[in-house]
C-alpha cells in the first residue's frame, strides 16, 4: 500500500524526440495519479489517430524512499467508420425501459436501418441480420418464424442507408405469452470489415387468467334452477358472467355479444363483467372476451 503514480503520455515522429501528447486542439493530455487510468471515447475522438509510431503511456510507481518503478505501453489510435445502427418497434405498449410489450397473438413489427460509408454501388457491401434471443416457437428448423421486407436503400454523399422492416405474423404462435426477447440487428459493412449491433427489450403480455364464463336465465336476480339454458324470446333475461378475473397489468375490460344463424351482435368492450340480455327467438351462441 501507500504506493503514488504518475503518468504521461508521448509520441514521437522519428523514434527519437518525444513530445507530450496533445489533442487535436493543441492541449496537452493530463492524466490522473491513480493506479487506473480510462480514457472514453469523447477523449480518444479529440486525439488523433497514430501514423507509423503509437502513443507511449508511461507510468512510474513510487512508495516511500524506495527506488521507482516504470511499465511503458504502446497505443495504436486508429480511425475507422463504423456502422450506423438503429432499431424501432410501434407495435404493443412502450415500456419506461425503452422496450416494448405485446401479446403472444397479435402482429409485431420491427423497423431497422443501418448507415455505412459509401464505397461502391448502392447496396453493395452491406449486409443486416436479424436475431431473436432466445429463439421464437417454429415448425422448422431451416425458415424463421418471421418475414423481412426491404425498405429503402439510399446514397447520400459518403453515406449508404439501407432499412428493413421485420414482421411476425398475428396468431404465428411464435411468441411465448410471459416471455422476454431480445430482438437483434446487426449490420456489417463488408469492405471495411466492421460492424454494429442494435437490441430491442420485448416483453410478452401474461393473458388475464379467471374463472369459466358463464351464461344462465335469471329468476329474480339469481341464475333460475331448472332450465337454465332455456327461456322465452324477449321476455326472459338471460345474464352473461366473466367472474374473478385478474391481469399483473391492471384493470380489464370486457366484451360480450351472441350469435344466431349467420347473424352476430357484439356490444362495445367495458368495464363490467356481466351484461343482461333479452334475446331474439332461435339458438343463441353466447361470447365472451377478456382483455
Amino acid at each position: 500500500d501507500d504506493l503514488h503514480f504518475a503518468w504521461t503520455c508521448s509520441i514521437t515522429e522519428d523514434g527519437e524526440v518525444f513530445n507530450p501528447c496533445r489533442t487535436k486542439a493543441g492541449a496537452q493530455l493530463h492524466l490522473g495519479a491513480q493506479a487506473i487510468v480510462t480514457l472514453g471515447s469523447n477523449d480518444l475522438s479529440a486525439m488523433y489517430p497514430t501514423a507509423e509510431y503509437p502513443y507511449l503511456f508511461e507510468v512510474k510507481v513510487f512508495k516511500g524512499s524506495m527506488m521507482s518503478q516504470s511499465f511503458t505501453m504502446p497505443v495504436t489510435l486508429t480511425e475507422v467508420a463504423i456502422p450506423a445502427v438503429s432499431i424501432r418497434s410501434d407495435s404493443g405498449e412502450r415500456l419506461r425501459d425503452g422496450g416494448i410489450k405485446v401479446n403472444a397473438q397479435d402482429q409485431l413489427v420491427v423497423h431497422g436501418s443501418c448507415s455505412v460509408m459509401s464505397s461502391g454501388a448502392e447496396g453493395e457491401g452491406m449486409k443486416l441480420t436479424w436475431k431473436f434471443s432466445p429463439d421464437l416457437k417454429t415448425e422448422s428448423l431451416t425458415v424463421d418464424p418471421w418475414l423481412v421486407f426491404a425498405g429503402e436503400s439510399v446514397v447520400e454523399g459518403t453515406t449508404k442507408r439501407e432499412s428493413e422492416a421485420l414482421v411476425v405474423a398475428a396468431g404465428s404462435g411464435a411468441l411465448v405469452a410471459g416471455s422476454t426477447y431480445t430482438v437483434e440487428l446487426r449490420c456489417e459493412d463488408i469492405s471495411e470489415d466492421e460492424e454494429a449491433v442494435a437490441q430491442l427489450s420485448l416483453s410478452v403480455n401474461t393473458p388475464p387468467r379467471g374463472d369459466d364464463c358463464t351464461s344462465c336465465r335469471l329468476s329474480g336476480s339469481e341464475c333460475a334452477k331448472a332450465d337454465a339454458t332455456q327461456g322465452e324470446p324477449i321476455f326472459d333475461t338471460f345474464r352473461v358472467s366473466c367472474m374473478n378475473w385478474a391481469d399483473v397489468d391492471g384493470s380489464l375490460e370486457y366484451q360480450f355479444g351472441y350469435t344466431s344463424g349467420d347473424i352476430e351482435s357484439v356490444f362495445d368492450w367495458g368495464g363490467s363483467r356481466m351484461i343482461d340480455l333479452n334475446l331474439p327467438p332461435g339458438e343463441m351462441s353466447l361470447k365472451a372476451r377478456v382483455r
